[in-house]
């Protein structure tokens, strides 16, 4: 799990299985990107949880986009908020760089801020595309 900014950090499926942890950490809220959920990577139920499912490498639809950053924007006042998937470099690395696009970034600048907390971020080119699309259109 990496820290992106004080309340947004970008995970994969390993940072799932200590759930109970996040809680302790002050993660009040869980994006989880994965299109299969293996035994044992459940998330606390006192944790809000929001689950999409997109396979990696599938163009992300503005619906998705949509309502996982309105779910990060209602949640990270109050905590920090985990952005996951299988690997924590492609889908989850989208989502991140969109969310932050949407507030105020520059495409450039949200792309190395996601880098940098995360070096081996590989975000599939058609989900990036996608997922910025739609967090620069102001609905």
């Amino acid at each position: 799990m990496n820290r992106i900014l004080d309340r947004l950090w970008i995970g994969d499926t390993d940072d799932f299985r200590s759930s109970s942890g996040l809680k302790e950490a002050g993660f009040v809220g869980v994006v989880d990107l994965r299109d299969h959920i293996p035994d044992g990577t459940t998330i606390s139920p006192c944790i809000n949880t929001y689950n999409v499912k997109n396979a990696d490498g599938a163009a992300w639809l503005n619906e998705q986009v949509n309502e996982v950053l309105t779910f990060i924007h209602r949640n990270i006042f109050s905590g920090r908020i985990l952005v996951a998937c299988a690997a924590g470099r492609s889908r989850s690395a989208s989502i991140c760089i969109a969310y932050l696009v949407r507030c105020g970034w520059d495409k450039a600048s949200a792309y190395e801020q996601v880098r940098k907390a995360r070096y081996e971020i590989s975000p599939h080119p058609e989900m990036l595309h996608s997922a910025l699309n739609c967090a620069s259109c102001s609905d």
